[in-house]
């Protein structure tokens, strides 16, 4: 299966392709690689607030992401792990206002998705309820 274009002037990778080449990177640079990803996706979102007493310094508001971003929304879980970023990404994929824009624009699989790529302790339990 291919990775699909949504947007005007974005590329659209064969998997086969696409795993060749982040084979090809190694680790390290695509660590380095998923972290400019996310500065530039942050852009413009506001600073993240307390909620449930978690409130984690730099923590962006992932759930302010557009309605038209739906590659970031579907993907962000993904590249906070593969950036290194495990608390972070444990930490929104936990957030009920990240599960709440999952559920209104993709349906209640979706957060349940975030939660099973995560996989640490604390997400374990909730995605298997």
């Amino acid at each position: 299966m291919s990775s699909e274009v949504t947007t005007p002037g974005g590329v659209g990778l064969h998997d086969v392709v696409r795993d060749f080449l982040r084979g090809e990177l190694g680790a390290r640079h695509l660590a380095r690689l998923n972290e400019v990803l996310l500065a530039t996706a942050a852009e413009g979102l506001p600073a993240g607030g307390v909620l449930a007493g978690e409130a984690r310094a730099g923590q962006v508001a992932w759930w302010e992401l557009g309605h038209g971003d739906r590659y970031m929304q579907d993907h962000l879980i993904g590249h906070l792990l593969e950036g290194g970023r495990v608390a972070e990404a444990e930490s929104v994929a936990c957030d009920l206002r990240w599960m709440g824009l999952r559920v209104r624009e993709y349906g209640p699989a979706a957060p349940a998705a975030d939660l099973s790529l995560v996989s640490t302790p604390k997400t374990r339990p909730a995605w298997r309820c």
